[in-house]
């Protein structure tokens, strides 16, 4: 008679959990501190939502004159 365990181990439904599994395991040994996701940079926020590389497109520029429209404060980060 197979046990439940056994049926769990040879069922092909549970080989991609299985492996899931093991890779979400691996990932904890290699990486234990896990970085967050938002490192502030004046540069780097100022060159993304800036100005200057808002009114280098044309939907920057859309955005721009909407924000003008609304009569916002700051146009732009």
């Amino acid at each position: 008679m197979i046990s439940s365990i056994d049926f769990m181990r040879s069922s092909p439904y549970t080989a991609g959990l299985n492996f899931l599994i093991a890779r979400f395991r691996a990932g904890d040994r290699r990486r234990s501190h896990l970085k967050r996701t938002y490192q502030p940079s004046k540069i780097v926020r100022a060159r993304r939502h800036g100005f200057r590389s808002r009114s280098a497109t044309v939907g920057g520029r859309r955005v721009l004159s909407n924000r003008r429209s609304k009569g916002r404060k700051s146009l732009s980060a």
